[in-house]
């Protein structure tokens, strides 16, 4: 298994599937970014209760930006 802490990982998508791996990333001691197409995902409260510090990409095409320093992406 790779070790994941302290690596910055963006996760795509803020649904049932994102929310399950942002908190296992976060849990393992990932910095985690969160995106997702949609402005309003269907699981955005829980989100931005697990991950109150991260920067949150929501409603629009993924930016260069996003990827910017992020050593894994989670789909």
């Amino acid at each position: 298994m790779v070790d994941i802490k302290g690596k910055r990982v963006v996760v795509l998508g803020l649904g049932d599937t994102g929310l399950s791996m942002a908190r296992w990333l976060v849990s393992r001691g990932a910095e985690v970014r969160a995106a997702d197409t949609r402005a309003e995902p269907p699981r955005l409260k829980e989100v931005g209760a697990l991950l109150p510090e991260a920067a949150l990409h929501l409603g629009g095409p993924f930016s260069d930006q996003l990827f910017h320093g992020i050593d894994l992406i989670a789909v």
